[in-house]
């Protein structure tokens, strides 16, 4: 019982046999239907196959029906459950390390089957030998034994090797080899963990965009969703990216970190974004060499990052390195972990392959006659939030592609069960958007809601325990674009006198709105002046009129029924049975009560009727006006005259903004073709230049090259001595964006060039346009 750490007897519980330690942990199978749906608890009853609904490589339960069965499982010689017979190590009979030995190696005579009786005597007598000597070639030999194994039956053997640079001074005078034991302590920690290790954040996918003088890198949000660290009990402990940058492919140039020792330990990143939460700055626990690890400071995740510090023509290796927060206040404190890269190369150092997280990318002048395609916006929207679309990489947009933006929307109340005015009487708040791609049956490319969001683009209010869209946000980018929402009225509609007032006239007007009406109505109104009688009060039942706004004295009897008016209030966003502008209702309030409606000394109210039980009802006010400032009749309003009464609302779910990529005109692509811009790169060519990759391989001479920019994407380049001699040709099929090649200095027999003077021809295969020009090597 004091092994498992239970110090009382009241600490035990109901368990299966061969669950000493009691960790085996059932799942919750809420609705009953014997399997585990998403969102339900599997815990440890996955099945044989040891992989349950929230790991990423599920594929349904097991079929021996051994999944969601509310019991351990066992069978020898395959596999167990988690936590339970082979996969708990705690709950094995361990044999253990009896025999250890470092030997010299025997030089000519290494331990062979030859061998086998003096090694069998060396390890089958118990005894654990520690070592110290020289530098030297040295073997260890360690056994476990004896140990009977029946036919039938599976033993682990478990095996640790740790290695360690220590300082020699330090050990000298008597101090604990720090690295070796902290080492020592996270194996410990994997095996007793039943061997999950640690593991660094599901690996993202880098994508790079070549442009002039720029790149641009994008990557998913796999790292963010899909983490599973197996040592908390697959819990998401994803935290951040860094982006690593080098002008090789070893990434030497990020080689900058020392530990506390001043040993090389790392590389520096260009770029760092992190989640904004509790876990950020510098970790002050698995220190290895006194180094800490860099959480990042509460930036908030991206998903791009646009790099200027570019040369064009010169080739960059990227790689993208998700990491966790790490682990601390368990047996042994583990640093946070972060994904690797891996670049494949031949014996000829060309890439032959790299890790997904990898990007190689050659920034470029455009061809000559590429001209980008532009975005065309459009759509119907009532909410008042501005959205801006740009090109984050115009080389990857798509011709022809059509997108669109639409949103989230958390109903709060509707007036009246929304039956009375479908649509408009509605007090609601943005939770999110979501962009689709309308030309590939509106696939979702980009979304953020309550279940996954970005940085701040969703606020959360704990007191009433919802989310929100945030004012002002800047989306992650799709297919080269990104856009930008401002403005959004985040908790709601509300009147705004900045976007109120006279489209035409500039009569004296005092207007009065009602908060809460108008929370529920957020409509741009126009108040539109005729020369005669335009509009005549609906309502004939006036029990819901209230008490309002700038009205004084309130009396309900000095509302004037049946009372015809030379203007009219149309609702400009909603339109009747017929498709004209909705109509608001008007009353008259004859403040000075002499019997008379007269524009120049009494009040409108404005609101919405509507027919109940054959009788026109007025249902709510939502503001009034007066025009008691003017002077005389000659200061009303004139016949044409508009007043807007507007405010901040949020975007409907039926607004929807519709993104077009457009392909460049002709005209445009004329006035991109320029040959006059092309140029020879460097120009001399002295010995060598940076856009040349390095080469470790002794046997491989440099990989000379110069280049050509500003070129057509499809041209035929000849190249000349300066007598006249062909001595090379460059047949040129780029993507059309594409404005440079490069040329080895090597003749079409393969040969190295001479230093001289050399003349080119270039023939674009589009126009037929042609181009001379010189260049030098300098040897």
């Amino acid at each position: 019982m004091e092994y498992y750490g239970y110090n009382s007897i009241d600490q035990l519980k109901e368990h299966w046999d061969a669950d000493e330690d009691q960790d085996w942990r059932d799942g919750n199978d809420a609705n009953g239907n014997g399997k585990y749906d998403n969102g339900e608890d599997a815990g440890d009853d996955v099945g044989l196959d040891g992989v349950g609904p929230n790991d990423l490589n599920y594929n349904g339960p097991d079929a021996d029906g051994t999944e969601c069965n509310h019991k351990p499982d066992l069978l020898e010689g395959l596999n167990s459950e988690p936590n339970f017979g082979l996969n708990d190590i705690s709950e094995s009979d361990m044999l253990g390390l009896t025999s250890f030995h470092f030997i010299a190696w025997p030089g000519n005579n290494p331990p062979a089957p030859k061998f086998d009786y003096e090694l069998y005597n060396l390890i089958g007598v118990p005894g654990l030998y520690q070592h110290s000597g020289d530098v030297g070639d040295f073997a260890p030999i360690f056994a476990s034994g004896d140990f009977r194994l029946a036919q039938g039956t599976t033993e682990r053997i478990s095996c640790a090797m740790m290695g360690a640079y220590e300082d020699v001074s330090s050990l000298n005078a008597g101090n604990p080899p720090y690295s070796l034991v902290e080492k020592k302590k996270i194996v410990q920690l994997i095996y007793e963990s039943d061997y999950r290790f640690a593991k660094a954040p599901e690996m993202p996918t880098l994508h790079a965009t070549a442009q002039d003088g720029k790149v641009v890198l994008t990557w998913d949000n796999v790292a963010e969703i899909s983490s599973r660290e197996p040592l908390l009990g697959g819990e998401n402990d994803f935290e951040g990216y860094k982006l690593y940058k080098s002008t090789d492919r070893f990434f030497a140039d990020a080689q900058l970190r020392v530990d506390g020792l001043g040993h090389p330990s790392g590389k520096v990143p260009i770029y760092q974004c992190d989640l904004k939460n509790e876990y950020y700055g510098f970790t002050d626990f698995g220190l290895l060499q006194g180094e800490s690890f860099f959480l990042g400071n509460n930036t908030g995740i991206l998903h791009y990052y646009e790099d200027y510090d570019v040369q064009n023509g010169r080739t960059y290796y990227y790689y993208l390195a998700a990491y966790d927060r790490g682990i601390k206040g368990i047996n042994a404190n583990i640093a946070p972990a972060e994904n690797v890269a891996s670049i494949l190369v031949d014996e000829n150092e060309e890439i032959t392959g790299t890790s997904k997280n990898v990007a190689i990318v050659t920034p470029r002048q455009n061809a000559s006659g590429y001209a980008p395609p532009t975005l065309e916006i459009s759509g119907d929207i009532k909410g008042t939030g501005i959205a801006a679309f740009d090109v984050l990489s115009e080389n990857a947009l798509i011709s022809g592609k059509e997108y669109k933006l639409s949103f989230f929307v958390d109903t709060i109340t509707t007036f009246q069960n929304d039956a009375v005015f479908p649509g408009m009487g509605i007090v609601y708040r943005n939770t999110g958007y979501r962009i689709s791609d309308i030309t590939d049956s509106n696939k979702v490319l980009l979304q953020q809601s309550e279940d996954y969001f970005t940085g701040d683009n969703l606020l959360y209010e704990g007191n009433d325990h919802y989310y929100y869209l945030n004012s002002n946000i800047v989306s992650d980018p799709f297919d080269g674009i990104k856009f930008s929402l401002s403005n959004v009225p985040a908790q709601g509609a509300y009147f705004d006198t900045t976007m109120s007032g006279w489209i035409d006239g500039n009569a004296p007007i005092d207007i009065f709105v009602e908060e809460n009406p108008y929370k529920m109505f957020p409509w741009q109104n126009d108040i539109v002046f005729t020369a005669g009688d335009a509009y005549t009060t609906k309502a004939t039942n006036l029990g819901g009129v209230r008490k309002l706004l700038g009205i004084t004295p309130w009396n309900k009897n000095l509302i004037l029924p049946g009372q015809t008016f030379n203007f009219y209030v149309e609702n400009t966003q909603f339109q009747d049975s017929t498709g004209a502008n909705y109509l608001l209702d008007i009353l008259a309030y004859d403040t000075n009560g002499d019997g008379v409606f007269n524009l120049l000394d009494d009040d409108v109210i404005v609101g919405y009727t509507a027919v109940v039980n054959d009788v026109p009802t007025w249902k709510i006010s939502v503001y009034s006006f007066n025009f008691r400032r003017a002077s005389s009749e000659d200061e009303l309003p004139k016949a044409g005259d508009v007043y807007r009464v507007d405010g901040q609302r949020p975007f409907l779910a039926t607004d929807e903004f519709v993104i077009k990529v457009v392909e460049a005109s002709d005209e445009a692509k004329q006035q991109a073709a320029d040959l006059d811009k092309i140029k020879v790169v460097p120009n001399p060519y002295i010995v060598t230049n940076t856009m040349e990759p390095a080469v470790r391989n002794i046997f491989i001479n440099q990989k000379r090259r110069i280049m050509f920019t500003h070129i057509p994407a499809r041209c035929e380049i000849k190249i000349f001595t300066i007598s006249g001699y062909l001595i090379d040709e460059i047949d040129v099929e780029n993507k059309p964006s594409n404005g440079i090649v490069h040329w080895d200095l090597l003749t079409k027999d393969n040969l190295e060039v001479a230093p001289g003077i050399y003349v080119y021809h270039l023939k674009s295969k589009e126009t037929g346009k042609e181009k001379m020009g010189k260049f030098a090597i300098i040897k």
